[in-house]
């Protein structure tokens, strides 16, 4: 069990630590494992944006003013089942503000040592009125021997939005990851 301010790390409810300074939290939460399931559950009350230099209550930071005070629930189920399988559910809720539920599963099939297929399924949906988001992908992905750390990916993805409008995207994607000192 974690209290008080902490980083947070858990779908729509991150850090966003691409800066020095991230999103920071005041609240509870409680992380484990059950078996072949990994859970996170939690209250958060409050959020320091990482240019902001105080705490705002859940509400106030979702944009909804009047004075309300609401914290978030956050609940969170993940496994990997099988070799290659991540399934992952979260709930975020502020009560009479908003309600997010986000999932996705996605499987990668080594095709060799450095050749492999990417295929997932991402599902979005907010009690505000927006509209249910889609999205799905099929990589494959080449590691590139003797070059550590460097990946050429080949995406086919899709997002469509509740009101039929679908959008597809082919991507060529060069990615080196610098190692740490």
């Amino acid at each position: 069990m974690t209290g008080y301010r902490q980083l947070v790390n858990e779908g729509y409810v991150n850090p966003q630590d691409s800066r020095m300074v991230p999103n920071t939290f005041e609240g509870v939460t409680i992380k484990g494992t059950i078996g072949p399931i990994d859970y996170d559950v939690g209250y958060l009350t409050a959020i320091k944006l990482r240019q902001e230099n105080e705490f705002h209550n859940m509400a106030e930071a979702a944009g909804i003013g009047g004075g309300q005070n609401r914290g978030l629930v956050l609940t969170r189920l993940s496994s990997e089942p099988l070799p290659g399988l991540s399934l992952y559910a979260a709930n975020y809720l502020v009560p009479d503000v908003f309600n997010t539920a986000y999932g996705f599963g996605e499987y990668t099939h080594n095709l060799t040592t450095d050749l492999s297929f990417k295929i997932g399924l991402q599902d979005a949906s907010t009690g505000v009125g927006l509209p249910t988001v889609r999205e799905g992908d099929f990589d494959i992905i080449w590691n590139v021997p003797r070059v550590p750390g460097l990946q050429f990916r080949v995406r086919n993805a899709y997002v469509a939005e509740s009101g039929n409008r679908v959008l597809r995207a082919f991507r060529i994607i060069l990615n080196y990851e610098l190692p740490l000192l």
